[in-house]
C-alpha cells in the first residue's frame, strides 16, 4: 500500500542490493556516472548535461536502476542511440520519488557488448540550499537477472547560490497523472513569498489544508501522499496561493 511511498522507495533499493548480492553472475558490468562540478548561476534555467558509462554483456534486455536525491534534482530525460551501448534512442523511463529521494530505471532491449558510453540524460537543478546531489547506480539487471557489479555514484556540486530561475510563476502538471498514492508537482516562484497549498474535490469540497510556508525564488517540488482510502477514485484541484495570485492545477486519482 505504500507503493510510492519514501518508504518504499528506500525498500526497494534495499532489495535491489540484496538480491544483487543473493543472484550473483559470471558476468561484471562496470557502471560509471560521471558528473563535472558545478556552481549554478541566477539568470537562466539550470541543467546538468551527463553520460552514464560502463561495461555490459551483449544481452536481449537489461534494465538498470539508479537512486538519486529528489528534493534537488530533476531527472528530465535520458537518451541511448549511435555511438552507445544502450541502442535505444529512447530507453524506457520510470521513476519513483519521494518527498527526499528518488529511484528512476531506464531499460533496453538492444544492447551492444562493450565498454563506454551506456547512456545520456539531462539532471535539472531544482531550488534548495543544499550544495551537492547524488546519483547512485543501485541495481544492474541482465534478460531479467539481477547482477553483482561495480559502481561509481556521481556527485552534482551545486555551489553556493541557490538555483534562481526567471519562469512564470504557477503550477505545473503533475506526474504521475493519474496517480494512485503519490504525486509530484512542480511549481515556479517569481519573487520569495508565502506559499499555501490546498486540494479540493470536483465539487468543491476542501480535502486538504497544507500549512503555509515561505518559498524562496525559484523551481520547487511539491510531494503528495495520500493514505489509502483517504481519496476516493476521481478528479481534484490543487491551488497554490502566493503573494501575485492564485494558481490551479488537476489531478486525477486512482483507487
Amino acid at each position: 500500500m505504500c507503493r510510492h511511498s519514501a518508504l518504499y522507495i528506500f525498500c526497494i533499493a534495499i532489495f535491489g542490493a540484496a538480491l544483487s548480492l543473493s543472484n550473483p553472475s559470471r558476468v561484471s558490468a562496470q557502471i560509471s556516472v560521471s558528473v563535472p562540478d558545478t556552481v549554478l548561476g541566477d539568470i537562466r534555467p539550470e541543467s546538468v548535461a551527463l553520460s552514464v558509462s560502463g561495461e555490459l554483456p551483449e544481452a536481449a534486455n537489461v534494465r538498470l536502476r539508479f537512486a538519486f536525491d529528489a528534493s534537488r534534482i530533476h531527472i528530465k530525460n535520458v537518451t541511448g542511440g549511435i555511438g552507445k551501448i544502450i541502442g535505444c534512442s529512447i530507453p524506457a523511463f520510470s521513476e519513483m520519488s519521494g518527498e527526499i529521494n528518488g529511484i528512476f530505471e531506464i531499460q533496453c532491449d538492444s544492447v551492444s557488448a562493450g565498454t563506454g558510453k551506456l547512456f545520456d540524460m539531462t539532471v535539472e537543478i531544482l531550488a534548495g540550499s543544499d550544495s551537492i546531489a547524488h546519483i547512485i547506480p543501485d541495481s544492474v539487471f541482465i534478460n531479467g537477472a539481477a547482477h553483482e557489479f561495480q559502481s561509481k555514484k556521481g556527485t552534482i556540486s551545486i555551489g553556493d547560490k541557490r538555483v534562481k530561475r526567471i519562469a512564470a510563476e504557477g503550477i505545473e502538471q503533475n506526474a504521475p497523472n493519474p496517480f494512485n498514492l503519490s504525486t509530484n508537482f512542480y511549481y515556479n516562484i517569481e519573487d520569495e513569498t508565502p506559499v499555501h497549498f490546498r486540494i479540493y474535490s470536483a465539487i468543491g469540497q476542501l480535502m486538504r489544508d497544507y500549512t503555509p510556508f515561505q518559498q524562496t525564488r525559484g523551481r520547487h517540488r511539491f510531494f503528495i501522499n495520500v493514505g489509502p482510502g483517504e481519496f476516493g477514485a476521481g478528479a481534484y484541484y490543487l491551488t497554490m496561493t502566493t503573494n501575485k495570485g492564485a494558481y490551479m492545477s488537476y489531478l486525477l486519482c486512482l483507487k
